[in-house]
């Protein structure tokens, strides 16, 4: 079952700690510290740790739920709220710990690993599709890789991108054009 370990808790900062503002409701925030996800509601008054898989939960399983890492230890991998079918989600959180995904699709789930372990290395950004937050791109220094399914399954679009910056990506976006 899912377990609550900070409600109570100080988030400890990280050297350059992570915010994320909700790109559907602007008075929600994000924040990744070295003992956990805090997420507000009330912008920034109040806090509540996000639930994360009990430790040992599956043996399986890598990362998250052996140890809790701190998220914002590693880089600055989180995207918060989407647009899907028409629908917003603001509850819909994706956030990168070193080589993994987790994801959160409503609230009060927890935050869960993808159902496919994503194929890259370290993360260091994810955005998410303005019209479907199914449908996520995840970068590390080296690839870009989609998945439009959640983290269900993962395809490598890098194509000839990983020339571009001497071969270290370190941010996305998501832009969408007219194909005019």
């Amino acid at each position: 079952p899912p377990t609550d370990p900070v409600d109570d808790e100080v988030i400890v900062p990280t050297f350059v700690t992570p915010l994320q503002l909700n790109a559907i409701d602007q008075r929600r925030l994000i924040v990744a510290g070295l003992n956990a996800v805090y997420e507000s509601t009330t912008r920034g008054s109040t806090f509540v740790g996000i639930p994360f898989p009990a430790l040992d939960a599956d043996p399986t399983q890598t990362g998250i739920q052996r140890e809790f890492r701190g998220v914002g230890s590693r880089q600055n991998a989180i995207a918060y709220g989407g647009r899907r079918d028409g629908e917003v989600n603001p509850n819909v959180l994706y956030v990168g710990s070193e080589d993994e995904l987790l994801v959160r699709l409503g609230m009060g789930d927890p935050l869960v690993l993808t159902r496919s372990p994503f194929p890259g290395s370290t993360i260091v950004d994810v955005v998410l599709d303005a019209d479907d937050w199914a449908t996520a791109f995840v970068i590390d220094k080296h690839r870009i890789y989609v998945t439009p399914d959640a983290g269900s399954s993962w395809l490598d679009i890098t194509g000839n991108l990983a020339a571009v910056g001497a071969g270290q990506l370190r941010s996305l976006e998501f832009v969408r054009t007219d194909d005019a």
